[in-house]
C-alpha cells in the first residue's frame, strides 16, 4: 500500500471539510445576521413625547423584503405617529394598518426587486409616556397580530423565507412627581425622630413636677 499517496489524500480530505465547514459556518453566520428591529433603548417620564427607529441589516443574506409587525402595550404608550422612511422600492413597500387603541401596527413591509443588505432605517414611531412602567416596543414576524399581510422576508440569493432576528426597544417610564428621598435623607430623619424623642423623655418629669 501506498501510505504517502493515502496520506496526501487524507491531508487533501480533510481540506474539503474544512473548506466546506467554513463555508457552512459562513452561511450560517450571514443568516444569523438577518436583523429587523428597534435600535434602541428609552428612558422617560410620564408626558414625554419620544421617537424609536425601526432598522434592519441583512449583511451578507440580501432581502427582497417582507413584512413585520409591531407592537406595544396602549395603557403605558399612545401612537403619535408611525413613519415609514424612503427605504428600497416603494412599489414593495406597505405602511402597515395602524390600530392605535389596540397597541399595533400589522403588516408593515419594505423590499427592493434588486435585494436589501443595509444597514438601513425603515421606520420611525413616535410616542407620548402615559404611566410610570416598564414595557416594550416590539417588532415580530407578519404573523404576530393576525393573518400575514406581507409575508415572510425572501431572500435574494435563493428565494426562500429567511431566519430573521427581532429586536425589542425596552421603554422605562419613570414619573416626576414621585421623587424618592435619598437613603441618607431617611437616616437624617429616622436620627431627628430619635433625638426628638430623648428631648421629650427628659421633659416629661419636669412636667409632671
Amino acid at each position: 500500500m501506498n501510505f504517502e499517496a493515502l496520506s496526501t489524500r487524507t491531508r487533501r480530505s480533510r481540506g474539503v471539510l474544512i473548506t466546506a465547514a467554513a463555508a457552512l459556518g459562513l452561511a450560517a453566520t450571514s443568516v444569523e445576521a438577518a436583523t429587523v428591529g428597534f435600535d434602541s433603548d428609552v428612558e422617560v417620564t410620564v408626558g414625554e413625547v419620544f421617537t424609536i427607529t425601526l432598522a434592519m441589516d441583512f449583511t451578507g443574506d440580501p432581502t427582497l423584503g417582507g413584512g413585520v409587525d409591531v407592537l406595544w402595550d396602549p395603557l403605558l404608550l399612545d401612537l403619535v405617529s408611525w413613519d415609514p422612511l424612503p427605504f428600497g422600492d416603494p412599489d414593495f413597500g406597505r405602511v402597515g394598518d395602524i390600530d392605535a387603541q389596540g397597541g399595533f401596527v400589522d403588516g408593515f413591509a419594505f423590499g427592493d426587486f434588486n435585494g436589501l443588505e443595509g444597514p438601513g432605517d425603515v421606520a420611525t414611531a413616535t410616542f407620548v409616556a402615559l404611566t410610570a412602567g416598564t414595557t416594550a416596543v416590539m417588532a415580530r414576524g407578519d404573523d404576530a397580530v393576525g393573518a400575514m399581510l406581507a409575508g415572510c422576508f425572501v431572500s435574494a440569493v435563493n428565494f426562500q423565507c429567511q431566519s430573521v432576528s427581532f429586536a425589542d426597544a425596552g421603554i422605562v417610564i419613570s414619573d416626576p412627581a414621585v421623587v424618592p428621598l435619598p437613603s441618607a435623607a431617611w437616616l437624617l430623619l429616622t436620627a431627628l425622630g430619635t433625638v426628638s424623642g430623648v428631648r421629650l423623655t427628659r421633659r416629661r418629669p419636669a412636667l409632671d413636677g
